[in-house]
């Protein structure tokens, strides 16, 4: 199981890699593009090689393919991944810690881990109306994560008052419904512009 998924995470960095050269080729403005790995891809030996010769390969930074690894994933064998995570920023990538907040993780390990951008769970901007205390708890996580020196995305953005409440906290980055729904690559190519 755990190879499959490895398999079919490297066909998906391999799609986000293909679809950046074609931005590139159609004179597009370079972005960068996420893309998640699994805790178990962190045990496969290559791991580091299979990304470094993937962004190679397609000529990229390897800033453009942002790596997105669960926070619940960084309480499993936290030295191994500390070990790997390392290795990948020293090779430029960037490293985000996904759903940040509703997992397991210490704010030692926050302090600790390698890593560059923390996502902000859509959970507390969901129920931040409801239960005012949540708006204080996102207040910290962007104080502290800029503290860190870490930059933060909130997730789930859906609304104007979402997007003005995270503002008002300090938060200047955020993804949701309000700026994007998915679509498939190949119309985001036709309706880009240089």
């Amino acid at each position: 199981k755990e190879g499959s998924i490895y398999a079919l995470d490297k066909y998906i960095w391999e799609q986000a890699c293909r679809f950046l050269q074609k931005r590139r080729e159609l004179g597009l403005s370079p972005i960068s593009v996420s893309v998640n790995i699994a805790r178990s891809d962190f045990y496969q030996p290559d791991l580091v090689d299979v990304l470094c010769d993937m962004v190679a390969r397609y000529d990229l930074s390897p800033s453009q393919l942002r790596l997105e690894v669960l926070e619940r994933a960084y309480v499993q064998d936290s030295a191994h991944l500390f070990q790997v995570l390392t290795a990948l920023r020293q090779h430029g990538f960037t490293i985000e810690m996904d759903d940040f907040g509703v997992g397991e993780s210490s704010l030692a390990m926050l302090a600790e881990m390698p890593i560059d951008v923390i996502k902000l769970d859509r959970k507390f901007l969901l129920t931040a109306e409801q239960v005012p205390s949540h708006i204080e708890v996102i207040r910290c996580i962007i104080q502290l994560a800029q503290k860190l020196n870490i930059g933060i995305i909130a997730e789930g953005v859906e609304t104007p008052q979402q997007a003005e409440l995270l503002r008002s906290l300090g938060c200047c980055h955020a993804q949701g419904y309000l700026y994007g729904r998915p679509e498939p690559a190949d119309h985001l190519l036709k309706s880009q512009t240089p």
